[in-house]
This record gives C-alpha cells, sequence and structure tokens, in this order.
C-alpha cells in the first residue's frame, strides 16, 4: 500500500515539476477555443525553435503554384501568395487585400478560371482578385461560433466552386451569389461519426454549442489558478520564514491553500474528463480512434441530417472520366455533378488523417498526383492502381500511422521539374527569398502546437507521445492530491 507521505511527495514535486506545461495546457487550450477572438494575432517566428522558421519551404509555406503566363507563376501556402518569374529568381508579394493575421494568408489552394478570374481560399475565407487586390467574398454563412470553413476552392470553365468542410459554393459569373449546395449521401451511409471527432468536440466542449465551451474555458481557467496557487503554496513557506512581518504573509499562504484545496475538488471530475479526451485524441490512441464509427450524440452539434458535416476535404474536375473527384475524410468519391449521389472510389492510395496536400493531374493528365503527410502516389483511377511517386512501389490503401516516411506538404511542376516539398525540410529544388523566414505565425497556431506538445523540439521523436506521458502525469497530480484530502491531512502535512 502506497503511503501517505508517498502521496504527498508525488503531489509536491510532480506538481511542481510538471505544473508548467500544465499551464502552457490551460492558457493554449483558451486560444484555440476562441480562434477568431485570437484571429489577427501574430508572433515573429524569431522567438520559436529552428524547426519552426521557415527555410526551404518547409512548414507548409509552398503548398501550390499557379502559373499565369510563360515567365509569371503565383506561389502560395501558409505565408500567403507571391509572384515570381519562370526561374523563381525574384518574388513579390501578393497579398494585398487579404486579412492582416497569418490565419487569414494561410492559403490553401489558388485557381483561375476560363475567364482568367483568380480565386482564392484561407481557411475562413474565400477571395476574389480584382482591380489590383483581393477582395472577400460572402461566401457561406459568417457565424462567430461556427463560420463556414473551407478546405479547397476549384473551377471547371468559368464556374468557381468553394469547397466549404460541409457543403459546396457554387458561383457563375459575375460571381455575386454562392448558391450553397448539400450533397446526397453515399451508398451503405449508416449516420455515424468517427470516434476521433466526437472527442474533439466534446475535449473542446464544443459538442455543446457556445455552453460547452464556456465550461471548457472555466475548466481551463480553474487548472491555471489550481498551477499558480500550487506554485505560491510551495514558494510562501521559505518566502514567510525571510520574512519579519510574517502574519500577512501566513495569511496569503492559507488562502491559496484554501482555494487550492476546495477548487480543486470540485473541479477534479471535469479535470479528469477532459484529461481522459485528450489523452486520446494523440498517439498512440489516436490510431485507434480514428478508425471507430459511433453515432452522433442526440442533440449534439454532430447529430446532424447532412451526410458530409466536416467531411470535405478537395475538389477537381477529371476531363478524362467527365467526372467530379471528391477527396473527404471518409475517402475519395465520384459523382458527374452535384445532383447525383457520390460514388466511393474502391482503390485509391492512402491520406493521413491529417488531411490532403496534394491533388493534381501528372505531367500526362492521366494520373492523379496525391500527396499527404502519409506520402505521395501516382493514382491511375482507370485501372485504380497506385504507386509511390518516389519508390514506385504498390501504395497503400490505409495509412499506417498520421505521418509517413514522407510527410508531403506541397507540390509544383510548374517550374519545370516535379517540385515536391515536405513538412520539415521542405525543398531545395527553388531558392526560398531571406525575408520569408521572418513571416509571422498565428497565435492560434502556436497555441494548437504548444497544445499538441510538438513546439518542445528538444524532445524529437518522444514529441508524437508527449501527450501520453502528459496525461500519465497529471493522473497521477490529481489522484495523488484527490488523495491526500481524501485522507484530511491538514495545511502542515500538505506542505511537509
Amino acid at each position: 500500500m502506497i503511503s501517505k507521505k508517498t502521496y504527498r511527495r508525488w503531489h509536491k514535486w510532480l506538481g511542481v515539476g510538471f505544473g508548467f506545461f500544465l499551464l502552457l495546457f490551460a492558457l493554449s487550450g483558451l486560444v484555440l477555443n476562441h480562434r477568431h477572438s485570437f484571429g489577427n494575432m501574430d508572433l515573429s517566428r524569431q522567438w520559436l525553435p529552428a524547426g519552426y522558421q521557415f527555410s526551404n519551404w518547409n512548414n507548409g509555406l509552398l503548398r501550390g503554384t499557379l502559373r499565369l503566363s510563360a515567365d509569371s507563376i503565383l506561389v502560395y501556402g501558409a505565408g500567403g501568395v507571391w509572384l515570381t518569374d519562370a526561374h523563381g529568381q525574384r518574388f513579390a508579394d501578393y497579398t494585398a487585400g487579404m486579412g492582416s493575421g497569418a490565419d487569414a494568408r494561410t492559403i490553401r489552394n489558388v485557381v483561375r478560371t476560363k475567364r482568367g478570374e483568380l480565386f482564392a481560399c484561407a481557411p475562413f475565407e474565400a477571395y476574389q482578385w480584382r482591380e489590383g487586390s483581393w477582395r472577400r467574398l460572402a461566401v457561406g454563412h459568417a457565424s462567430t461560433l461556427h463560420p463556414t470553413r473551407f478546405s479547397d476552392v476549384t473551377t471547371r470553365g468559368d464556374s468557381v466552386v468553394f469547397v466549404g468542410r460541409d457543403s459546396l459554393y457554387v458561383a457563375t459569373p459575375p460571381y455575386s451569389h454562392f448558391q450553397g449546395v448539400e450533397l446526397h449521401a453515399p451508398a451503405g451511409y449508416t449516420n455515424k461519426v468517427s470516434l476521433f471527432r466526437t472527442l474533439w468536440l466534446v475535449h473542446s466542449g464544443e459538442i455543446g454549442g457556445l455552453m460547452g465551451k464556456l465550461i471548457v474555458d472555466l475548466v481551463a481557467l480553474l487548472l491555471a489558478f489550481l498551477c499558480l496557487s500550487g506554485f505560491f503554496i510551495w514558494l510562501l513557506p521559505k518566502w514567510i520564514r525571510r520574512r519579519r512581518n510574517k502574519g500577512l504573509w501566513q495569511k496569503g499562504l492559507r488562502w491559496h491553500f484554501r482555494w487550492h484545496d476546495r477548487w480543486g475538488r470540485y473541479a477534479l471530475p471535469l479535470l479528469v474528463f477532459i484529461t481522459l479526451t485528450g489523452f486520446a485524441l494523440r498517439p498512440p490512441l489516436l490510431l485507434a480512434v480514428v478508425r471507430i464509427a459511433t453515432p452522433p450524440i442526440p442533440g449534439s452539434l454532430l447529430d446532424s441530417p447532412n451526410p458530409w458535416q466536416d467531411k470535405l476535404r478537395a475538389l477537381r474536375w477529371d476531363a478524362n472520366r467527365s467526372d467530379w473527384l471528391l477527396s473527404t475524410s471518409d475517402g475519395f468519391y465520384s459523382l458527374p455533378d452535384f445532383r447525383h449521389q457520390p460514388v466511393r472510389e474502391a482503390q485509391a492510395p492512402a491520406v493521413s488523417v491529417m488531411g490532403i496536400n496534394v491533388l493534381t493531374l501528372s505531367a500526362d493528365q492521366q494520373s492523379w498526383i496525391v500527396g499527404s503527410f502519409a506520402g505521395l502516389y501516382y493514382w491511375h483511377r482507370g485501372s485504380g492502381k497506385a504507386y509511390d511517386y518516389f519508390t514506385h512501389a504498390p501504395a497503400p490503401t490505409r495509412p499506417a500511422s498520421p505521418f509517413g516516411q514522407t510527410a508531403v506538404s506541397g507540390f509544383s511542376s510548374d517550374f519545370g521539374d516535379d517540385i515536391v516539398c515536405t513538412y520539415d525540410h521542405g525543398t531545395d529544388a527553388l531558392r526560398q527569398p531571406c525575408w520569408m523566414a521572418r513571416l509571422p505565425i498565428s497565435l492560434w497556431q502556436l497555441a494548437l502546437e504548444v497544445h499538441t506538445g510538438r513546439i518542445y523540439t528538444f524532445l524529437g521523436p518522444v514529441r508524437l507521445i508527449y501527450i501520453f506521458f502528459a496525461s500519465l502525469l497529471t493522473f497521477v497530480i490529481l489522484w495523488s492530491g484527490w488523495t491526500i484530502r481524501k485522507r484530511k491531512q491538514g495545511t502542515k502535512d500538505m506542505l511537509g
């Protein structure tokens, strides 16, 4: 049986040692829960670990390119849009009119219609190039709680289609009105949702709408208070011993201890619940969670009549087969037009759960090039065969993990030879201007890196399972604290 003294040591020293990281969990979670409130706040990358600096087009800086003329090419990605020449020697900023925050300049795609009109999309912005600058388009709904989130934009002839995560938005000239299109359910649809998405929304509180998010915000604030008060409880006795007038300091110590104890007991069930759901959203449990489908929670955000809620990722017109090729979180589908039922592609290459980053035709226009963090593949839809872009080995139909050997973040065929960008190393086939290294990172993106533990680059490969160990430590801290109070130990014992 574990002694009382051991529990006290666990709670004290694990709390002191890991409390700073718990505080970062709480603060980053608050930012993540209110993306639009912090949307225009950026930070310089020079203060971050070297892996977060833009170098050789890494970190998604180059996602794709679009040739405008023989000597004009648009390059776009995580930092915006730039105009360069056919050799990539000179780069000029091409973001005039876009939102000021890094979030609004994280460009998913740039396309051109048959008439020469340019369109671009960021996660929450739809743009059209008019009169020398980008203009925001009124596409989807602008709710602050559930704004339309875009994953792609594409064209066919003069028609433009913005791909939301739930629906498509279609317009023809003069592009003044975008018609929302909700696709039909595919054959065999069972109205089940990914357990990963369920846990994600539960963890953030979004499953319960605004009230749910506010409850999780409160839990984050309580966790921050417990961390800070715990530090005071540890430090104040040492400080008090050095003071002559000890009464005020002792009163402060009692106040911190009383509320640390009280709110710790009150918040314990919610803290354990939030820790459990976060634990399941990262490796190693992530690999199992993403493959499990469950019925939606009745009355929740997931309980939607839309069979494609948060599933749409990319869309392309396949002229060879005269149909639309649709990439979703459930796999690839095809349909001749948006009035028909999407049909699942029986054979397709694996795509990472992190999403698709490349979907473009090969140089001979006969195969599709499909890229994600699971790798890069050629895919011939007619035969259903897919093979690795680099090794020509048969492509897996299901990724073994969210990250493959080659985490592809971008691709271009507009500079002569194909250029493949990986997330960690980018590419040296195209020179990146030095000034791009100073492009900022959004506060929300930084919070995501902190919350998932990816920011701790000194951990090396262990970062992938950081959440696993962090959750275990959190459980021990919470359980030892509860056990101490359950046994009714006093303040003196607690500080022992």
